[in-house]
């Protein structure tokens, strides 16, 4: 920010310094970030409410921290005043025009709830959270609404957030309400190019006390009838359901309907004669059966075929037997693996676009051109080789702002999220490629901090969808460091074809936007640096580009037989 003379650089840093301490909060460098994020809002960048919270976080958290210490010293926790209640901004004074506040849009994921507001350039905004009902306001300054904003209720209706309310509070000031859904967490960030203000919504949410559940016993030896099981209510919420389905359950459904088929009379067309059970076999599954209850479905070794039916020729190829999907690269077996999900449908996310160049080469090659065509090529691959459903976020030369992008992946239910780009570098002679994932594991230290602390919890079945929420954030990160990992094999292998001096830069965490919030594993992938005058006229060439196409076509199929098949079936929706 010094250097530049742009506050954008200073919330760039500040915002990174906050992600640290969010997601890393067992790393030793937390308290430094916490207190750097504190005097970047206290300092340039005029944030009293923010700085006061990355203070009261650093004093709360990491009291015995030498950041703390140095906070503590320097007094720097009283010189931030505490943020009032209703006491609104003042009007601005500043003689530019105000920002026009166009747009309020939201998104509803897994675990959060996003909120965008955007202006056609930057504002300052002050954030009050309050109690009773839970919520927090926005005052921005200097601003304005468009018209069809004025007093607007946007109506959301999830499980974070119910409702936003915007409305010009003053001359100059506009205060935008967001109503929470429960009791839960937020935080706020901006992004550029256009300037928009987001809000996540995250945490638990509080289950009304007429829905507490009661852990039910079932005798071992109940059988129960389909059409019993079918008047049973679905589960309220999929991820109890989906936490429902275990291996052990699966065996018991099995069991269940093989013993209600058998009790089935045989269907009348039947033209096999039913064997008749051994002692041993009715002694082994607790039946006394007479012979009028046979079953009709009998062992294949002990059937006739009628006379009148010629022998049934043998198989020309033995069947194709499902394969059970393999452990991650690290002997993990997740979630996804456990249940044996297929990929069926994959997001294809071209990056840049638009007024969004991206990086632009000494020869002028665009980096929103080249990874368009790298992604339409891919999509065609992906659909005649595997049949798979691919979805493009653009399709053309199209800005489509970073937080849409995993809300197209989310909204279309995708399996994967792969995003496309090319690198840049000062150094003119930087060569090879790279992918990143967006890693929120913790360290084996804190799990087993996690483990002892969790010994004597005294959370109950309401918690159930919160831990649900957690097992599949933290099942999406190990699949996508899965996937980072094949795909970075085979885009290094076809890289390889490409440039002469091509490196294997690796698979490599970053906190990138376009990967917050995505429900399904995610990948950026980076095929090439356009800033090396050398590679750029190399990737010039369709050929080249088809074979990073491929490369990259290669990665993913290597991780799809890792789930155990090519490809899903393909879904009704």
């Amino acid at each position: 920010g010094e250097k530049f003379g742009d506050l954008k650089y200073y919330k760039l840093a500040a915002r990174q310094y906050r992600f640290v301490a969010k997601e890393y909060p067992h790393s030793p460098k937390c308290p430094d970030a916490l207190l750097k994020a504190a005097e970047l809002f206290a300092g340039p960048l005029g944030d009293e409410s923010t700085a006061r919270e990355a203070y009261d976080q650093l004093e709360r958290r990491y009291k015995s921290s030498a950041a703390a210490k140095v906070a503590r010293q320097r007094g720097l926790s009283q010189e931030v005043r505490p943020q009032g209640d209703e006491r609104p901004v003042r009007a601005s004074r500043s003689s530019g025009a105000p920002s026009l506040i166009y747009a309020v849009r939201h998104w509803s994921m897994v675990d959060s709830t996003r909120v965008s507001i955007d202006l056609d350039k930057e504002a300052r905004y002050q954030k009050t959270r309050l109690a009773h009902p839970d919520r927090i306001y926005l005052d921005i300054h200097p601003s304005k609404l468009a018209s069809d904003l004025v007093n607007k209720t946007i109506v959301v209706g999830d499980e974070f957030l119910k409702r936003v309310r915007v409305g010009q509070n003053q001359l100059d000031v506009v205060r935008i309400v967001l109503d929470f859904a429960g009791s839960g967490d937020y935080s706020i960030f901006e992004l550029y190019d256009p300037f928009r203000i987001i809000i996540e919504i995250h945490g638990n949410r509080s289950a009304p006390s007429s829905q507490k559940l009661e852990p039910r016993a079932v005798p071992a030896n109940k059988i129960e009838t389909a059409e019993a099981e079918s008047a049973t209510p679905p589960p309220s919420n999929s991820a109890r359901a989906l936490l429902a389905t275990t291996a052990q359950q699966v065996v018991e459904n099995e069991i269940r309907y093989s013993r209600s088929r058998a009790d089935q009379p045989p269907p009348e067309t039947s033209k096999f004669k039913a064997a008749q059970p051994s002692a041993e076999g009715r002694e082994s599954l607790g039946q006394s059966r007479s012979q009028t209850k046979t079953p009709w479905v009998a062992r294949v070794a002990e059937t006739k075929l009628a006379e009148d039916l010629p022998p049934l020729p043998p198989p020309s190829d033995p069947p194709t037997l499902p394969r059970a999907a393999t452990p991650t690269s690290r002997g993990d077996r997740t979630l996804t693996r456990i249940l044996g999900l297929k990929i069926g449908r994959i997001v294809l996310d071209p990056g840049h676009g638009g007024h969004d160049t991206g990086t632009i080469g000494p020869g002028g090659t665009k980096e929103k051109e080249l990874v368009l065509q790298v992604a339409h090529q891919l999509k065609k691959l992906l659909e005649d080789r595997l049949g798979a459903e691919v979805v493009l976020t653009r399709r053309d030369d199209t800005f489509i702002p970073l937080e849409e992008r995993t809300a197209i992946a989310n909204e279309h239910q995708a399996d994967l999220f792969v995003s496309i780009h090319a690198n840049s570098s000062r150094t003119r002679s930087a060569s090879g490629v790279e992918t990143y994932y967006l890693n929120f594991a913790r360290s084996s230290e804190a799990r087993e901090v996690a483990a002892r602390e969790n010994a004597t919890t005294v959370r109950n079945i309401r918690d159930l969808e919160d831990f649900v929420r957690r097992i599949t954030r933290a099942d999406k990160s190990v699949e996508s460091r899965e996937l980072a990992s094949l795909l970075q094999k085979r885009l290094y292998r076809g890289a390889r074809k490409v440039y002469p001096d091509a490196q294997d830069r690796g698979v490599r965490t970053a906190p990138f936007v376009v990967l917050v919030g995505a429900n399904m594993p995610s990948v950026l992938a980076e095929v090439g640096f356009i800033s090396n005058p050398r590679d750029e006229r190399l990737l010039r060439k369709e050929a080249n580009r088809t074979r990073l196409a491929e490369a990259l076509f290669a990665g993913i199929v290597g991780y799809m037989k890792t789930l155990g098949s090519n490809v899903a079936l393909n879904r009704a929706n």
